[in-house]
């Protein structure tokens, strides 16, 4: 069974196949101006959940209570508690920051990864999330609530294909564990459909009769 692809495209067009469907789809100008002024306000409008950590604070982070570089693990941690307070109040400048402080030291946790996501797209900064995003699923490709957002940010920055092609990757992972899937993978797979379809919802309802 082929993924199932999100209602933006006709079945002619899936017919001749996704990829060229896509190539058509991304070179509309319409679409490309669509996703210019929609994207970033539904990015906006996935909202900011996911703020709380899946594991205690800094408990993978690997660094000694005095590094090397002279930073302190309770710092750090400090640092860490005090972004997710200011993006929770919607300080997402400050927040962006902090956790810049804590990834100069701490490169893999997907946790810190995906606050630090969260916290750019607050600001607008889509390209910033889009990265942040993808070093989650490079180091849990089960972390299934990046997908959403990563999703969304591509839709922010126009990227309309490498999109659709995260949600069809989505759509394979449900295959597999059809009919009892994680709520996680269900919920970003429902999250993100909605997003496409929102596209297209608006890019029909702008087309002229």
């Amino acid at each position: 069974m082929t993924p199932e692809i999100p209602r933006l495209f006709s079945s002619a067009s899936l017919r001749r196949g996704p990829g060229r469907a896509l190539r058509n789809a991304t070179t509309c100008g319409a679409l490309t101006l669509l996703l210019l002024f929609a994207g970033p306000a539904l990015a906006q409008l996935g909202g900011f959940p996911g703020m709380t950590p899946r594991r205690p604070i800094g408990q993978d982070w690997g660094i000694s209570p005095q590094s090397a570089t002279n930073v302190r693990l309770i710092d750090l941690k400090k640092a860490y508690s005090g972004g997710i307070r200011d993006l929770n109040a919607g300080e997402c400048r400050s927040a962006t920051t902090k956790f810049k402080f804590v990834l100069d030291h701490i490169k893999n946790d997907p946790d810190l990864h995906f606050v630090a996501a969260t916290a750019q797209r607050c600001m607008k900064n889509f390209l910033g999330a889009t990265d942040q995003y993808e070093r989650v699923l490079e180091l849990d490709e089960n972390y299934y609530p990046a997908y959403r957002f990563l999703g969304i940010s591509l839709l922010a920055t126009g990227h309309f294909d490498e999109s659709v092609e995260l949600f069809s990757t989505l759509e394979t992972k449900r295959q597999k564990c059809d009919p009892k899937c994680d709520e996680e993978l269900e919920g970003a797979y429902a999250e993100l459909r909605k997003a496409l379809d929102y596209i297209k919802d608006t890019q029909e309802a702008a087309s002229p009769s």
